[in-house]
Formats: C-alpha cells, structure tokens, sequence
C-alpha cells in the first residue's frame, strides 16, 4: 500500500468513475485501474462492485475510505511541517468560524503579525465541528469555535468570550425604536440569516417553528459587506452578537426578551507536540482576553 495507492483511490470515490478520476489528476486510468486493484489483492477484499458505468463502494470499500480520508490530511499536514522546518519557515494554521470569528480576533492576529513578521498565518474559514476535525487530524494547531452546543473532550482551550446576539437594523427600519424585541414580534420582518449548518440559524429557526412561525429569510450569508450594505438600506434585520454589530455605522441593537447567548472558545489539540509558535499565540490571544475561562 502507498500513497499514491490511497490518493487514487480517493478520488476514484470522490468521482464515482476511474476515467473523471484520471482526468482529475491528469494520469491514464490505466494507472488508477491498476492501483485499485492492486490494492484488492493486497488486502484481499473487493473495495467496489461494477454495475455497467458506476463503482459502487463495498462495505469494506466504505471502511478504508473513511480511514483514508482521516490519515491523508494528517500525512499532508506533516508534509508541510517538515517541509517549513527545512526551509527554516514558520506556519499557523488556523480555523475560524466565519463572520464571528474573523471579526473577534482580528485585532489579536493583526498584533501578533506585526510582533511576530516571521510567522505566516494560514486561515480557514469553517463550521466549528469541522474546525475540531482539523485540530485533531493536524490540518490546523487550533480553532475558533462556538463552545456552546457540546463539549470537545480531545481539546483543551480558553472561553474567551460569553455574549448574546441582538436584533440589528438600520436607523431608519420600522422597528428601530423598540426597547426590546420577541421572535413573534419579527415573525413578518425581512430577515439576513448565515447558511442553515450554523448554530444561530438551527436555533433561531428552532425558535420560529416552535412558535408556528416560519421566518421570512430574504438572504442567508455570512458577507459582512453584503450585510452591511443590505441593512444599511432599512428593510432588513440581522442577528448579530453585540460585538459584531458594533462594527456597523449607524445601526440600532435591539435586545431579544428571550436572550440567545453564544460562548467562543479557542481550542487546540490535547498533549499536542510542542509548538512554540502556538505557545506565543496562545499568550497573546490570553493577554487580549484577560477575562478568558479554561474550556
């Protein structure tokens, strides 16, 4: 078994067909084919079965998938390290939730660029099941998550931050003289939503359902200067937390009667290898939260 072995075998899955996954990696299929098989015939197993055009994965082809796609990504993320290690380079990979965690720790990574010009910061974007999924095969050193939903048990980390997301319009919407607002009360407004994956719309729209109330989501996005621009014309609202909304001009926040809070957590990998790089990262992200709580 090599690794050329498994990365055709791969994308043979990813594609569902020999002939997309050659063209995809620009080699013959023969060459696939016979990875393929040579692999059926070290391991004794058949890991598809053929009906006319389509490869349909096997039981046993399933299981090595799913093992395959856990160990490249660490082989990769290996391969990068050692490499940056030769060429005397530092990285820091670093998975964010969008919208929220860009917004939040953009003061922390600028500073930490200009104190530390010799470390280059890689950042992905993702929900934050998948930014667990990279601290733990070592695609990324850490994540910023939402800590609310459940607790990771293979990471250690800081609670920087515990807010409550308000009901954000322009100066000039309808309801921009409320005190406070309810869900119901909303129930017939215009509304900016993220993409359905993320924790704030499952449970606003669990909130709507439970009240028989299906929200009238004009945009679901997570671009900030599309909102911007969006609310900043009077129509629509957003659920921001306090923080986020702070960074749009001349918009009113509008306190839920129900609150809807959100904690973020930094986290990083538990007895992860010693990295000095994370290390002062992780000094200097404690020093721009002084009120941060372990995880």
């Amino acid at each position: 078994m090599t690794l050329l072995q498994l990365r055709y075998f791969q994308s043979v899955c990813q594609y569902n067909s020999i002939s997309k996954a050659a063209e995809a990696m620009h080699i013959s299929q023969p060459a696939i084919s016979i990875a393929v098989k040579e692999l059926e015939e070290e391991f004794g197993v058949s890991l598809f079965t053929r009906d006319k055009k389509r490869l349909i994965l096997t039981n046993e082809g399933s299981f090595f998938l799913e093992r395959v796609s856990e160990i490249l990504p660490q082989i990769d993320a290996l391969s990068k390290l050692m490499s940056d290690l030769g060429r005397k380079q530092h990285t820091l990979n670093i998975s964010l939730i969008p919208m929220g965690g860009s917004n939040l720790l953009l003061d922390s990574l600028h500073q930490f660029r200009s104190s530390y010009p010799d470390i280059q910061i890689s950042i992905t974007e993702c929900s934050t099941s998948k930014g667990v999924e990279n601290v733990l095969n070592g695609t990324c050193h850490t994540a910023f998550i939402i800590a609310d939903r459940k607790k990771y048990d293979a990471v250690d980390g800081l609670i920087l931050l515990r807010t409550q997301y308000v009901f954000c319009v322009s100066k000039s919407h309808p309801l921009a003289g409320l005190s406070e607002c309810n869900l119901r009360e909303l129930s017939n407004q215009s509304l900016i939503l993220p993409q359905d994956e993320t924790y704030l719309t499952r449970e606003l729209k669990k909130r709507f359902y439970e009240l028989g109330v299906t929200p009238k989501v004009l945009l679901q996005t997570m671009n900030f200067s599309l909102i911007r621009k969006i609310i900043s014309a009077g129509k629509e609202g957003i659920f921001l937390t306090k923080e986020s909304a702070s960074l749009l001009p001349d918009t009113v926040q509008i306190p839920m009667t129900q609150p809807l809070s959100i904690s973020y957590a930094l986290v990083w990998k538990k007895k992860h290898t010693a990295n000095q790089d994370l290390e002062t990262l992780i000094t200097l992200i404690r020093e721009s939260f002084p009120d941060a709580e372990p995880y």
